[in-house]
């Protein structure tokens, strides 16, 4: 806009999505989206619609939305309805932490699925995650927010098109794919940890919300230490939602068809008929 490339003057809706990240203090695009908004009023003869989505709601987003809308209509979800009816959501009781990485390959060593996603909470469990996974003979990639010595913003991009283009079919990936990314061939999404944080219940639907777009069923399944056992109850009070407990034998599990097999290559006709796969 800046350049006039774009003509503000056609505009008549005004959407800023994600709206608690986008403004944040560490993305700091508080400013950006305010001149936006300048730029889009310039014409006074027209009115602007103007939507904010928002996960939560903060005093610093509520304050901006309200210098842009003084007189905004609400609508808040209630948090019970906000769980995903489509993804059929379990855990495993890994045991110890140290137990974490060998229950997500032995996983992954019986598990034929389309494509997943596994998220970690830090950059460095990612990387140390992915050695491991390469070095017990599987195939995956790593995506993580770009930082000095890390990813960088074109590898990170390189990536993320592999994966929407079906090139690779493991993504372990940190909270930058949480949020506002759409790949519908994602049937299966592993917490290898789970979320924490003052924000760690949204993040937690943001993150199983990778599966199961579109109306497509999915499935979550969410790797639980002992330490980890109440964060599982809190999530199922939280959500009012139920939360299928797995079997600690991934084998066993596996082979009685018992689990939730999912992707194009399902072999169990119950879990096809879960996930809607021919």
């Amino acid at each position: 806009m800046k350049k006039r490339i774009i003509d503000p003057n056609g505009f008549r809706i005004f959407v800023v999505d994600e709206a608690d990240q986008m403004i944040d203090e560490e993305q700091s695009m508080g400013g950006q989206v305010l001149d936006i908004h300048r730029m889009l009023c310039k014409d006074q003869r027209k009115e602007l619609q103007i939507l904010f989505f928002s996960a939560t709601w903060p005093d610093y987003v509520a304050k901006l939305a309200k210098s842009m809308v003084p007189r905004p209509n609400l609508i808040h979800v209630k948090k019970e309805d906000l769980t995903l009816t489509t993804i059929t959501q379990t855990f495993m009781n890994v045991g110890t932490d140290d137990n974490k990485r060998n229950k997500l390959s032995e996983l992954y060593s019986v598990m034929n699925v389309g494509q997943s996603i596994i998220f970690v909470n830090t950059r460095q469990t990612a990387f140390d995650l992915a050695t491991f996974m390469k070095s017990s003979g599987h195939t995956v990639s790593l995506i993580t927010g770009t930082q000095k010595g890390q990813l960088e913003v074109a590898e990170r991009d390189k990536v993320m098109q592999e994966f929407r283009d079906l090139v690779t079919r493991v993504l372990i990936s940190t909270d930058v794919l949480s949020r506002g990314i759409d790949v519908p061939s994602v049937t299966v999404v592993v917490n290898y940890d789970l979320p924490n944080g003052t924000e760690k219940m949204e993040t937690y639907l943001h993150r199983i919300g990778r599966t199961g777009r579109f109306g497509k069923k999915g499935l979550a399944v969410n790797l639980a230490s002992d330490r980890d056992r109440h964060r599982i109850d809190e999530i199922k009070r939280f959500y009012n939602c139920e939360m299928v407990e797995l079997s600690g034998d991934v084998e066993v599990f596996w082979g009685r068809g018992r689990m939730y097999m999912v992707g194009k290559y399902c072999m169990y006709s119950d879990c096809r008929s879960l996930l809607n796969v021919d």
